[in-house]
């Protein structure tokens, strides 16, 4: 976990060098922390876990930086930590911040707060100074309100290239100067700002944007998924497909048709995944800093047996458009 900025003040922190639940509940414990700082895949072990809530009672600041945070995480995190306490009881909730930031920038470039009145405020953001963002179409020009568009961002002090590159990277900066981020996000008329994908990670099948944070939302507020990861795969008529991998819950179980069919009922037909394979927990390949390794999923799977099936019942089937299903079932 870090915390700089809070060291730089002076502020006392605790390290581990691997994540563990139980050690970090122990340091939570012991020092009676009030801040808490991971990326979103240390959130939901935690939360998985399902620990004592009187183990946190002492966080009052949740800070999540590195990837997107699912929602059903957030939902849970109530039941821990409270910003003022009164007679043992939560007077004010805690304070749950989203941060984004980049390697490249150096800092976080925008900030998210979450309202317990208001669900899903955490996904909206704005500007932290000096940063500016902006949201451009594929020809660069700024897209309106309400329209997906690339995350752009700019302050002084950008590096034009990478370390010992000679300043040829294809890519990096703007010819005006504005980071290209690969991150998708509309903006309100308030000019709050919601990412909605990486331009890596949409799955364009049969003519459709599929994201994958929408797909992977969906599957994790089944009650028996612990963690899902989305990805396309290459398809002859509709370029790509979109399919996913899970790992369970502990004590749960939960069939392959179970969650495709949780999914039909929450999502349109064209952006169901064909196949959800379900993985022992531990198997969704991951880096260092937690993020989901979507290319390898892809290189596992691409020539599994059965992407063509299972078939959508009947009823899906007679609402899916032509240009969708082809003659046959995907």
């Amino acid at each position: 976990m870090r915390f700089q900025h809070g060291l730089a003040w002076g502020i006392r922190g605790c390290f581990l060098d691997r994540f563990d639940v139980d050690a970090v509940l122990e340091l939570v414990e012991r020092f009676r922390s009030k801040a808490f700082v991971g990326v979103p895949t240390i959130f939901a072990r935690l939360i998985n876990r399902n620990p004592v809530p009187a183990r946190l009672t002492s966080v009052r600041v949740w800070l999540s930086a590195s990837d997107h945070l699912p929602s059903e995480v957030r939902l849970r995190l109530p039941q821990f930590g409270a910003l003022i306490r009164l007679f043992g009881r939560s007077r004010i909730p805690f304070i749950l911040l989203n941060g984004y930031g980049m390697v490249e920038l150096g800092g976080l470039a925008m900030m998210g707060i979450e309202l317990p009145l208001l669900r899903g405020s955490g996904d909206l953001c704005l500007p932290v100074p000096p940063f500016r963002i902006r949201l451009v179409d594929e020809n660069g020009q700024t897209v309106p309100p309400g329209v997906t568009g690339e995350c752009q961002i700019r302050r002084r002090g950008l590096a034009p290239h990478y370390w010992k590159d000679k300043g040829d990277t294809q890519g990096l900066l703007t010819g005006d100067g504005w980071l290209r981020t690969g991150d998708l996000a509309t903006r309100n008329r308030l000019g709050f700002i919601r990412l909605v994908g990486r331009t890596k990670d949409v799955i364009k099948s049969g003519g459709y944007s599929v994201y994958v944070r929408e797909l992977e939302e969906v599957m994790l507020a089944h009650p028996a998924v612990a963690r899902a990861v989305a990805f396309g795969l290459g398809h002859q008529e509709k370029g790509e497909i979109p399919v996913a991998a899970v790992e369970l819950q502990p004590g749960f179980s939960a069939q392959e048709l179970d969650l495709l069919d949780w999914c039909r009922n929450n999502l349109a037909a064209y952006k169901t995944p064909r196949r959800i394979w379900i993985l022992a927990s531990g198997e969704l390949p991951q880096n260092y800093s937690g993020k989901f390794l979507r290319r390898e999923l892809q290189n596992r799977f691409s020539k599994a047996d059965g992407l063509r099936s299972p078939c959508p019942s009947p009823l899906v089937a007679r609402f899916l458009p032509d240009q969708q299903h082809g003659s046959g079932c995907n």
